[in-house]
């Protein structure tokens, strides 16, 4: 570890960084690591996740569930799919949209960029069910919004699968 962070240092003073360069120096003792405990981080295993998702009986969460996995995708991110974002014939989903922390819809605002994800013919499967199955998506009309394709305002009506 200290050869790790003698490196970081190193490379903040060749950048010319404001940090106080003499902890470079620091002497660490043999027995100085002694009492830590290092944290281990839990990671399902496939098998694990798989089994969560088949005890799933509530479609939308095993739908959510199933395409989580395999997109990697934000809960903000997933939240956003609309029936427009699921594509059947390229078999992917379009990361366009987001949900805020209040719940608010957000049309072409992701985290990092707007992406499309290939998912497998099952979570395909799982989408088409969950939207047959919904009696009454929510819709949001005449949304209006910098479109980023064309660069220009526009209303459009959303059904979101949330």
């Amino acid at each position: 570890m200290y050869p790790e962070f003698k490196k970081f240092v190193n490379f903040c003073a060749s950048r010319q960084w404001k940090i106080d360069y003499t902890i470079a120096n620091f002497k660490f003792g043999p027995k100085y690591f002694k009492d830590y405990n290092t944290q281990i981080k839990w990671m399902p295993t496939t098998p694990e996740l798989l089994a969560v998702v088949n005890k799933e009986p509530d479609i939308q969460l095993k739908t959510l569930y199933k395409c989580a996995a395999e997109t990697g995708a934000r809960l903000s991110e997933l939240l956003g799919i609309c029936y427009e974002n699921v594509d059947f014939n390229a078999g992917g989903v379009f990361l366009d949209h987001s949900i805020n922390e209040e719940n608010n819809f957000r049309p072409y605002q992701v985290k990092t960029q707007r992406r499309f994800v290939e998912v497998s013919d099952q979570c395909l499967e799982l989408f088409g069910i969950w939207m047959k199955a919904q009696m009454f998506p929510v819709t949001h009309r005449n949304v209006t919004f910098n479109n980023p394709d064309i660069n220009k305002m526009e209303k459009i009506k959303i059904m979101l699968n949330a």
